[in-house]
């Protein structure tokens, strides 16, 4: 082996070359490098003889086909597929006439195992006298596989393949190209590229010639759309690719290609692209450069051909500077590559990602995979290496970073980018001492903008404003946008709050000029919420949290200021908060629900309607009235999505009646004017009912005065095409805005209710006893059937249906109700009133307590909700009675009555303050506010000690009924509660 290799010269590639010299040492030097590459190559080498004999092979060739010298030397070709034992044949023949062939087959493993392997033939000259066929074999079963998948897709997607030898003047196709040029007696039909250019159209067949000229005479690929005629006449339009394949010479060896008919299947031409474009990277991936460096000697014993893409330099050129690649490496990356040599010294193989530069200053992402060989001494002897470049894919991961850390629209960091550098920052705060201080920015009313302009006209505003926030932080801050209309700004090392509250006001000021966006002057303000560190969290998600709470009371203070964050927020404060942040998982959490009060027919007394009315279940807080979250989901927008849920639900629910078999009655839903604006409302509730299969005349839309009066046109076409469908609609709250009564003769409205502020007023307002008189009379006049609400005495209900009002809806009947109990009324559809309607459900009555004839002042607060310790201020109370185990007190804060939800209430008795205590034990609302009866959490002495000041208070008023020592309230609750008299 090593006399064949010392005289080898071959003509193909690798080009091997060794001239002999009378010196024996030089001779067994090269004999010796020739033999280690040959056994180290990555491809498999096999020596033939003239005959096709084995003469030997390196160790690659026996593991990719598992047979050994001798096992080869039987027979080497009996081990080919028949089904290409010709080509292979016809190759060795041609190598051994002098030229080199390249060709792909299945050649059978010794389990006899079917193996895709790419082989090349050279030939094999020694002293001018051919001598044989060297053979580089290679793995070549990944590319078969993606041969075998093209074809599957190739069948799923109705695309033909094609193979053309033009040195043979043979044309294969694919069943595909039969089918695309409609050739039906395919086993007589010989494909030939003459037959398959008749079939183009001939008004493309210059263009096909021309083409396929190129191809053939200059090997140029082409890409070609194309009419076809098929054989029944039809004519399609085609795709045609062809690719076309050389070998080293440039002569043209054969040319593959598809055809596809896009006039039913373009879709498919993105699959049928990335497929290509899969096949194109796994070739390019093949490029990498091999090299081996005897260390001994300071010599580069091979490298590969690829050098010259990877470093700009020739491999003999990067052969003979031994060095040249520690050269090229970026000054950057250099230390890590230094230390990396230290572990191939020791012996420890070394996998590196590094920057070069290439020889035309291009900088490039190479990994650099290297394997030591180490003597019996312990001595690094020898280096083995690949060099692949991965600029691309550097690129690619470095664009997936800037995606998941950049804003898209206004080019800022995103939240996660901006929670990332200021977890970092707050850690060298907290290292070197230091303060830091975090701004939380929104913007005052951006959604109605965008519901009125536009979001065009919404991105373009937030990019304006990022840009000018990015102004006064240039030099001063970290700014991001964390979403929608919210930013972030901290500020490193700040000596104290002056800097940033310059800033905040730095801020306000750029907000002061308009926005010009196309023909709009935009006037914007911000609302921005302070915080500190270490003062107000030693984490990002606290002080998020309490830059936002201050954010919050900075809007609730009017907008258009900043507020330094405080732990004092007040119940209602904290209340709000809670509900404004929990509204939006409402609906997916399943916490709402409908209730659906009665509304009777006032002759009658039977069952004639219903309105449905959402109610809020949340988690901490009970339930939610919708005084307290309908406006906060008005101003948000969230109220198009709940008002949508409840037409939905209701739909489904009346559905459900009808399947139980029971009576329908019409059921009045509420409209937000904003749902009503929308043009996709009409739509959507057709849709609804439709979806649920219910007649419309079971929905009634209740809209109010303020709808109508400032969307006149809008709501007028909306009522029209609803009615027309089979709708119904009714105006809510009559009497509470101007000129009710000239709209009742404009829009076409079914039904009118009367606002309960009327209705409380009969029986002790003559004057409002005649509004509600003529009203009535009136809308009989118009055809307008009347619903008074909000009826809760006799006197009232008899007033009302001695003057025919229609329908009778409040306490005086029923409250709101739930499902289970309203299906009582539909099965059962006579309601009497309720005699009890107006009597007051008192709390239970403690005789050994102190009774004040008027309330003692005191302020309440939270400490803990669900077992989660809260900070907030004091709200106002009322308290009537007090004893041992708890106390009764006023509020119009509608709190729940929960186990896990701690009071404090704080009040003076004398010259003591006291702070107590407690949970809610029982809940009873009253007219504008709420009665609460609050036990006792205490114990031992503090508990001794109350007893004991409230029996000597108790003592003290039976003497002087206005005790100095405790502060009252002589007016109104209302009075209270408006005023807000805690101090």
């Amino acid at each position: 082996m090593k006399k064949w290799l010392s005289k080898l010269t071959t003509t193909g590639h690798p080009r091997l070359s060794l001239e002999e010299t009378s010196s024996e040492s030089l001779a067994s030097m090269e004999s010796n490098i020739y033999q280690m590459l040959f056994n180290q190559h990555p491809d498999g080498i096999v020596l033939l003889d003239s005959d096709g004999r084995v003469v030997d092979c390196n160790e690659k060739t026996a593991e990719l086909l598992n047979y050994n010298l001798a096992d080869l030397r039987d027979d080497f070709f009996r081990y080919v597929d028949e089904q290409h034992s010709k080509r292979v044949l016809r190759s060795f023949k041609k190598a051994l006439k002098g030229e080199t062939t390249q060709y792909t087959a299945i050649r059978m493993t010794k389990n006899n195992t079917p193996f895709h392997i790419q082989v090349m033939f050279t030939p094999f000259i020694v002293e001018n006298t051919m001598q044989g066929v060297v053979g580089f074999f290679r793995d070549n079963n990944e590319a078969a596989n993606l041969k075998d998948h093209l074809t599957r897709a190739q069948k799923i997607a109705a695309v033909g393949s094609w193979d053309y030898n033009p040195q043979e003047d043979k044309l294969f196709w694919s069943d595909q190209v039969y089918t695309i040029l409609g050739v039906e007696d395919r086993p007589s039909f010989i494909p030939t590229v003459s037959k398959f250019c008749k079939a183009i159209h001939i008004d493309d067949q210059d263009k096909f010639d021309e083409l396929l000229s190129g191809a053939l005479q200059d090997g140029i690929g082409y890409e070609v759309e194309v009419r076809i005629i098929k054989m029944g006449g039809e004519v399609r339009t085609c795709f045609v690719k062809a690719d076309v394949f050389v070998d080293d010479k440039g002569k043209v060896n054969y040319l593959t290609g598809v055809i596809w008919d896009v006039t039913e299947k373009k879709k498919k031409e993105q699959t049928i692209w990335e497929q290509q474009m899969q096949t194109k990277n796994i070739l390019q991936a093949i490029d990498a450069a091999v090299w081996s460096e005897d260390v001994t000697h300071n010599k580069l014993l091979f490298c590969s051909n690829a050098v010259q893409n990877i470093y700009g330099v020739s491999p003999e050129q990067f052969s003979e500077y031994i060095d040249y690649w520690k050269k090229a490496i970026h000054p950057e990356d250099r230390k890590m590559v230094e230390e990396a040599q230290v572990k191939l010294a020791a012996g420890q193989k070394s996998n590196l990602e590094y920057r070069i530069i290439h020889s035309s200053g291009e900088i490039k992402w190479i990994e650099d995979r290297s394997i030591p060989t180490i003597d019996e001494k312990g001595q690094l002897i020898r280096l083995e290496g690949i060099i692949s470049e991965i600029s691309q894919r550097k690129e690619y991961e470095e664009n997936l970073k800037n995606i998941a850390n950049q804003d898209f629209l206004t080019d800022l960091p995103n939240r996660r980018k901006f929670e990332n550098e200021l977890s970092a920052a707050l850690e060298r705060a907290t290292k070197n001492k230091q303060m830091l201080s975090l701004f939380f920015l929104d913007l005052d009313r951006f959604k109605n903008i965008n519901d009125a302009l536009g979001h065009a006209i919404g991105d373009r505003l937030l990019i304006e404003v990022s840009q000018r926030l990015s102004a006064i932080c240039e030099k001063q801050g970290y700014l991001a946008r964390l979403g929608g209309d919210e930013f972030g700004i901290f500020i490193e090392n700040i000596t104290g709050v002056d800097a940033s509250l310059a800033l905040a006001h730095k801020i306000l000021d750029i907000f002061d000029e308009p926005f010009l966006i196309d023909d709009y002057e935009l006037y914007v303000t911000t609302s921005i919420g302070i915080t500190y560190a270490p003062f107000d969290g030693e984490n990002i998600l606290t002080l998020l949290k309490n830059a936002d709470v201050a954010m919050y009371r900075a809007k609730e203070a009017g907008r258009n200021d900043y507020y330094v964050y405080t732990p004092t927020m007040n119940i209602e404060t904290f209340k709000q908060y809670s509900l404004e942040k929990g509204l939006r998982n409402a609906l997916k959490n399943n916490e709402f629900y409908l209730e659906y009060q009665p509304k009777v027919d006032s002759q009658t007394g039977r069952l004639s309607g219903a309105e449905a009315l959402i109610r809020w279940k949340h988690p901490e807080w009970g339930i939610v009235s919708p005084g307290e979250f309908i406006p906060l989901a008005e101003e948000s927008g969230y109220i198009l999505t709940i008002g949508d849920w409840v037409i939905k639900q209701v739909c489904s629910q009346i559905k459900e009646w009808e399947k139980k078999g029971l009576k329908i009655v019409p059921i009045s839903v509420n409209v937000s004017y904003k749902r009503l604006m929308k043009v996709d409302f009409v739509d959507s509730a057709i849709k609804a009912v439709k979806d649920a299969g219910i007649h419309p005349s079971y929905i009634e839309f209740e809209i109010t005065e303020r709808t109508m009066i400032q969307h006149e046109e809008v709501v007028k076409a909306a009522i029209a095409n609803l009615q027309a469908y089979g709708f119904t609609f009714s105006l809510d709250d009559f009497g509470t805005c101007q000129s009710s009564l000239s709209y009742l003769s404009t829009f076409e409205i079914d039904v009118l209710k009367m606002d309960r502020s009327f209705v409380k007023e009969i029986g002790k307002n003559r004057r409002i006893e005649s509004i509600v008189s003529s009203v009535v009379a009136l809308s009989d006049e118009l055809g307008i059937k009347v619903v008074a609400e909000g009826v809760e005495t006799e006197w009232q209900f008899d007033f009302l249906r001695k003057r025919n009002c229609h329908f009778i809806q409040g306490f005086l009947f029923s409250p709101p109700v739930k499902n289970e109990v309203f299906e009582q009324m539909l099965a059962d559809p006579y309601i009497g009133m309720n005699k009890q309607a107006k009597a007051e459900n008192r709390l239970a009555s403690h005789r050994k307590r102190v009774n004040f004839s008027n309330p003692m002042i005191a302020a309440m607060s939270i400490t803990k909700i669900r077992d989660r310790e809260v900070k907030m201020g004091y709200s106002g109370i009322l308290i009537t009675n007090i004893g041992g185990d708890g106390l009764s007190f006023l509020s119009q804060i509608n709190l729940p009555e929960r186990q896990d939800i701690i009071l404090k209430i704080t009040f003076a008795l004398g010259a003591t303050t006291f702070e107590l205590f407690g949970i809610i034990a029982q809940k009873q609302e009253e007219t504008e506010v709420y009665r609460y009866e609050m036990k006792f959490q205490m114990q031992g002495e503090e508990q001794e000690r109350l007893r004991s000041l409230i029996m000597c208070i108790n003592e003290e008023m039976k003497n002087d009924k206005t005790f100095t020592g405790i502060r009252t309230f002589s007016g109104s609750v209302q009075e209270f509660f408006e005023g807000d008299k805690v101090s």
